[in-house]
């Protein structure tokens, strides 16, 4: 099945990145691609052995097209080779780019099923998180052990025809602020609460134990194929959104 995604754009040259914006690239893991054999080499030995580690060939093959994809994204803001980007990370904590790399450049990046995310920014927090809608998921348990009060409400309020893909909407934009945040599992999704409707504006309604009083994040919907739900999360307020198609002719 082809996938149409209307508003992303494929690059004439490599875009460039300032502090006003935040680029989200797309890839597509099942569209053709350099053979696993060259894009091998591009993999650390790290991400060689989790490719190594899933049970389905298809499932390892997805995980390297979309880390090898991940590097030369990377590489391009950092006008290296894909090989020579390096990453920290500490525990559950999100990846980021060895210090000695970039001290302003920062990205996240989240997979599922047949599509990929990178975000990246300059000098502001960012998360990103997609999943594939699957409604055979049992979401209303889900959702009651890790949905707030308030957003277990706004879900039960919903027709039945749209919790499914709310209870998506929900979960996608509490993972992309959590992921933004760089705590991990540590943080309890209880904790705060977003808009989990469809066709609200994405938001952070409450978050009292989570900011400073003083850092701004803002929430957003990414906009995908039916299949597909995925949202943002930023510090600040004001930015210019970026929707690129990674291709490997892009580098």
């Amino acid at each position: 099945m082809t996938m149409s995604f209307p508003g992303w754009e494929t690059p004439a040259s490599w875009p460039q990145l300032s502090d006003d914006d935040v680029h989200i690239w797309l890839i597509t893991l099942t569209v053709p691609h350099p053979p696993l054999p060259m894009l091998w080499p591009l993999l650390d030995a790290d991400e060689q052995r989790r490719a190594n580690q899933f049970r389905s060939p298809r499932d390892g093959a997805r995980f390297a097209v979309a880390h090898a994809a991940l590097r030369a994204i990377l590489a391009g803001y950092l006008s290296l080779e894909p090989a020579a980007v390096r990453f920290v990370r500490h525990g559950s904590a999100k990846p980021a780019l060895d210090p000695g790399m970039s001290a302003d450049l920062r990205f996240n990046f989240t997979h599922s099923h047949d599509l990929a995310l990178c975000a990246l920014s300059r000098n502001r927090e960012v998360g990103i998180d997609i999943e594939q809608v699957q409604p055979q998921v049992p979401f209303e348990a889900i959702a009651t052990t890790f949905f707030s009060d308030r957003e277990q409400l706004a879900l039960a309020s919903l027709p039945p025809a749209q919790r499914s893909r709310g209870f998506y909407r929900c979960w996608t934009r509490k993972e992309a602020f959590v992921k933004a945040l760089g705590v991990g599992l540590s943080l309890p999704l209880r904790s705060f609460d977003v808009t989990p409707l469809p066709g609200a504006p994405a938001a952070l309604v409450d978050s009292p134990s989570l900011t400073d009083g003083h850092t701004i994040w803002t929430i957003c919907d990414v906009p995908l194929s039916d299949g597909y739900v995925a949202a943002l999360a930023v510090e600040g307020s004001a930015c210019r959104l970026r929707h690129w198609r990674w291709g490997w002719a892009s580098r």
